[in-house]
């Protein structure tokens, strides 16, 4: 029980936003990986893999030069550091160095279910950010291309924070909400004055610049710790949170706590007041809200429904992907109707069940983090 209750939620926490024919499409992705390598079962390595594949594509035929993947090694280990040391940065729970599409490597963090965030939590996403870039000017001695997407998405979330917030952290701008402004014609920014527009440029720049300095101090501090991750990644292509903690010790306690006050608080299931034949309850007692019994039995029939849409799923794309292997095909059918079958209730007993009955009263919308660029994502 304690096992499919670590996959589940592990799971849940790598598949934050996904439909149910996501789920199903994961478990059958990861069934055929586990065939492909004549497995037994279907272990949380083969649902990792399948997630790679169905988020960032096919890996790549052409080999990369081992400088090119030491720098990537260099690059993610970087994004991961500064994630786990950072006290309000989402934690990172996977890194990769597989080259899939464009993407040479990512680290995707948890996902918090943060309904607003404060000045600290952004500052702390800058440096994750600006890490990379980082990390190979003190590891490396020199910087590349890879963090192309990173210094956009740190250049918008500050001139979001300086213009559009009124978190700046100084008293220049003050509590002005100045970007998105139109005049009177429908024009974009033109009500804002020369001199504004050069205090908006000079804020964003001077909060970049702080964070890329506290970056800085933090990766040279850690800078053995990054060379030990590069060397492992480099090893082992991917590493998930297991390892990142093996690796990096445990997260600073004030890390922990911020993650967990955004974990999920598990309710116990009402037990149903037991009503004699003929007769009433006993006063004070009434049993589970009509409301949250529908929720559950609502829950409950998604459950079954998407597991039987899985397992005939499954028997389908192993006959059609399958066939020209017996052996191969009936192994596939056999992990996907059990293993696939048995895993997706593990997930969706943390997803549906935890999420439903767990009171947090909304489902999730938003995809796991995957921290990166273009090029290294």
């Amino acid at each position: 029980a304690r096992a499919k209750e670590r996959l589940a939620t592990a799971l849940a926490e790598m598949t934050v936003g996904f439909t149910g024919a996501e789920v199903a499409n994961l478990c059958n992705e990861a069934a055929l990986r586990a065939a492909a390598l004549n497995a037994t079962h279907v272990t949380m390595t083969h649902f990792s893999e399948a997630l790679d594949r169905i988020q960032g594509g096919l890996v790549r035929s052409r080999v990369m030069a081992p400088q090119d993947r030491h720098r990537t090694a260099i690059h993610e280990a970087g994004h991961a550091v500064v994630a786990w040391f950072s006290t309000n940065a989402n934690p990172p729970v996977k890194a990769s160095i597989v080259w899939r599409g464009e993407t040479l490597g990512f680290v995707q963090s948890k996902s918090l279910e943060r309904i607003s965030k404060t000045r600290m939590v952004y500052e702390d996403e800058m440096k994750v950010m600006l890490a990379g870039r980082v990390t190979e000017e003190v590891v490396l001695g020199d910087s590349s291309t890879g963090a192309s997407n990173d210094l956009e998405r740190v250049t918008d979330m500050a001139y979001y924070l300086v213009g559009k917030v009124g978190l700046s952290g100084s008293d220049k701008l003050g509590l002005m909400a100045l970007l998105g402004r139109r005049d009177r014609t429908g024009s974009h920014e033109s009500a804002l004055s020369e001199v504004t527009n050069s205090a908006l440029d000079a804020e964003a720049r001077r909060m970049v610049n702080q964070q890329y300095k506290l970056t800085t101090a933090l990766v040279r501090s850690k800078v053995d710790l990054v060379r030990k991750l590069a060397a492992e990644l480099e090893r082992h292509d991917v590493l998930l949170e297991p390892d990142l903690e093996r690796i990096l010790g445990p997260r600073p306690a004030a890390a922990a706590a911020v993650v967990a006050a955004y974990a999920p608080k598990a309710t116990p299931r009402p037990e149903a007041t037991p009503i004699e034949e003929g007769g009433e309850g006993q006063e004070g007692d009434e049993g589970p809200p009509e409301k949250e019994l529908a929720l559950i039995e609502q829950g409950e029939v998604r459950y079954a429904q998407h597991t039987a849409l899985a397992t005939e799923a499954a028997r389908a794309e192993a006959a059609g992907y399958l066939a020209s292997d017996v052996s191969v095909r009936e192994r596939a059918v056999q992990l996907m109707v059990h293993g696939a079958s048995a895993a997706l209730g593990a997930l969706l007993g943390g997803v549906v069940f935890r999420r439903v009955v767990g009171g947090t009263g909304k489902p999730r919308s938003r995809r796991p983090t995957r921290q990166g660029d273009s090029d290294w994502d």
